[in-house]
């Protein structure tokens, strides 16, 4: 479900309605019908609210539609449904955690900027996100389930 149908067109989000819809309309955009992400608010553990609003906490002010954005961005990624999971460091990204390479990717795909890890970290993002629709879409959705199983992601397509 697109975040924009799961809160029915919102009057208030974070006091900055305008805003947050445009927000909410560039998320929905860019990541389509993507499978695995959380697209409503309450996928990541918040309560709707009655009405016709909807709450995202967030670890920092957001002012401007593209802080919404990319705190959207940051809130449709999946979590380890433990407290407990321990990261799973893959070697062919310079020893970062697999969910670093899985953001990394949702952001390329969506056209947001996100963290660079070195050489080897490129090249791999590159991989994935190079790779047609057909093999990343597949690949995200099994890696999204396994975050939130606390397994590691599948090796990358090729």
């Amino acid at each position: 479900m697109r975040l924009g149908a799961a809160m029915a067109a919102p009057d208030v989000i974070v006091g900055t309605a305008p805003k947050a819809r445009a927000a909410v309309k560039t998320v929905d955009e860019r990541l389509g019908d993507l499978k695995g992400l959380n697209r409503a608010f309450y996928a990541s553990g918040l309560d709707r609210p009655a009405g016709r609003s909807a709450e995202l906490s967030l670890m920092t002010p957001a002012e401007t539609e593209a802080d919404l954005t990319d705190a959207l961005f940051a809130a449709a990624l999946p979590q380890p449904k433990s407290s407990d999971c321990e990261p799973h460091l893959l070697k062919e990204i310079g020893g970062y955690p697999d969910t670093f390479l899985f953001e990394a990717v949702i952001r390329a795909r969506a056209g947001a900027p996100s963290e660079y890890y070195g050489e080897k970290f490129g090249r791999a993002l590159a991989r994935i996100s190079g790779a047609p629709a057909a093999k990343q879409d597949p690949w995200i959705e099994a890696a999204a389930g396994d975050i939130r199983a606390c397994r590691p992601v599948p090796e990358p397509p090729r």
